[in-house]
């Protein structure tokens, strides 16, 4: 069983904390996350070359 750091669970702490005193903040804040997580998701890239039936 994996255990939480101590940064870990703070983290956790004042992101619960923020959801609660302040929800507009906490949504702008998870908006902000996502779309930077969407800019940074991996891509790649795949080409296929004929080889006449050859592998």
């Amino acid at each position: 069983m994996d255990w939480w750091s101590e940064v870990e669970l703070e983290s956790l702490l004042w992101l619960n904390l923020v959801k609660y005193a302040d929800s507009e903040q906490f949504a702008a804040f998870a908006d902000e996350l996502l779309e930077r997580s969407a800019k940074t998701a991996t891509t790649m890239e795949v080409s296929v070359d004929a080889t006449r039936g050859e592998l």
